[in-house]
């Protein structure tokens, strides 16, 4: 990696790009995987040709957001895109130069859970040090149904907060947490939290609440049981998932109205599991689950 600092600027590559490659060619890597956000793999594909490099989605994008990504992945390519599902490859396919794979949440399919219900309600928290003033007043909405909710039937909701994620930890995570816990007493009262992952406390939990979190569609993949909250799209058309423009299932509330969510979540609450098997089975647009990433894991054994 010395010798090459020399002649950097001829090689034309960043001293980070320098950096991998040296590691590519003393471990003999024959493949390189990483997420489109960072773009580890499109970056190591222009720099080392005969590499076969796999690119996977790293969270759900909305339509408007493609004229964003045509301009940050443009003559990008890779070997291998591993999208959420055809919807997510629709909106990537003309971007990128790849083979398009509908593989569901790579992060997802790799963490193991084991269902304990011990909360009724859990709360995705979308609270942002940075949150726009639309993306408040959206929670702000919602929160407001679900505080009713829980003081009509003598509920603590748990909250399975975002500054407690390990990948926010570099925003301040003692800012972060004050300022977090300060939103949701203004707004929802009382409420428990526990310093685990979300993941963990979705699978201690009976229903889930998410309105924009791609947290929300991972859950859904795994079976669990999520209500999901519209406010984001009803204040801004572009916000509407893609998910939910052609079906509306039960656990979409389309409008905010306190009656239908309270409908809605004591019906899905006490859905049976056979019940609840079926609503999913009928709802084609949900991203795929492969617990343990099999079919990620068989494509890299015929590579190799």
């Amino acid at each position: 990696m010395l010798k090459n600092l020399f002649i950097l600027p001829r090689l034309g590559m960043s001293l980070k790009e320098l950096y991998f490659l040296t590691l590519i060619d003393l471990s003999r890597a024959k493949i390189v995987i990483g997420h489109n956000i960072t773009g580890l793999a499109f970056r190591i594909k222009k720099i080392k040709k005969d590499l076969i490099t796999i690119t996977y989605q790293h969270s759900y994008i909305y339509p408007f957001e493609k004229k964003i990504y045509k301009k940050l992945l443009k003559n990008c390519s890779c070997d291998y895109f591993l999208s959420y599902d055809k919807s997510q490859t629709k909106l990537f396919f003309d971007l990128i130069e790849a083979k398009f794979l509908e593989l569901g949440s790579l992060k997802n399919n790799e963490i193991i859970l084991k269902k304990n219900i011990k909360n009724k309600l859990l709360i995705i928290s979308e609270f942002r040090l940075k949150n726009s003033n639309l993306h408040l007043k959206a929670i702000k909405s919602y929160l407001r149904n679900i505080r009713m909710f829980c003081l009509r039937y003598k509920i603590i909701p748990k909250i399975a907060l975002n500054s407690f994620r390990i990948d926010k930890k570099h925003l301040g995570t003692d800012i972060f947490f004050e300022n977090e816990i300060q939103f949701y007493k203004k707004y929802l009262g009382s409420f428990n939290y526990e310093k685990k992952t979300s993941y963990q406390l979705a699978a201690e939990s009976k229903v889930i609440i998410s309105m924009s979190s791609n947290l929300g569609y991972e859950l859904l993949s795994r079976g669990y049981k999520v209500l999901f909250f519209n406010n984001l799209g009803n204040l801004n058309k572009k916000f509407i998932s893609t998910y939910f423009e052609k079906q509306k299932p039960i656990f979409f509330l389309k409008n905010n109205n306190y009656q239908n969510f309270e409908k809605k979540f004591k019906k899905i609450e006490y859905m049976s599991s056979l019940k609840w098997k079926k609503v999913l089975k009928n709802f084609q647009y949900k991203i795929k689950f492969d617990q343990g990433n099999k079919e990620l894991n068989q494509l890299i054994k015929r590579i190799i």
